[in-house]
């Protein structure tokens, strides 16, 4: 499993990234963060994983366990929307209720063109 979560807006974190890459035969997930201000990638140690991502209120662990939890969640499609006036596609994932997760549910929207996430809640 890969990811790769590159900031668009606001304009001063634009160019910003994260990478994840789950390691082979393991739930273990490398984390690597770019930033373009210092024009250099750095990996994301234990220590740093409590710290915020991009400036966000999320963390750099509560995006690894939303990328765990996608992989035994039920997912749910839910009626199309309109977001900042695109249609979306919405999808509620239901982590399994042995998976320990701190999330009851995660809802997303994701652009119906793009199939981009705009959202997720």
């Amino acid at each position: 499993m890969r990811f790769l979560l590159r900031i668009e807006e606001p304009p001063v974190e634009r160019g910003s990234a994260l990478l994840g890459i789950q390691r082979e035969d393991s739930d273990v997930v490398d984390l690597w963060t770019y930033l373009p201000e210092l024009r250099q990638v750095r990996r994301i140690t234990a220590q740093t994983l409590s710290g915020s991502l991009f400036g966000t209120d999320f963390s750099y662990e509560d995006v690894m366990e939303m990328q765990r939890q996608a992989g035994h969640a039920s997912v749910e499609r839910r009626p199309d929307g309109m977001l900042d006036g695109r249609p979306v596609a919405i999808l509620a994932a239901k982590p399994a209720a042995d998976s320990g997760s701190q999330y009851s549910e995660v809802i997303a929207h994701f652009d119906r063109e793009t199939c981009v996430l705009l959202h997720a809640e």
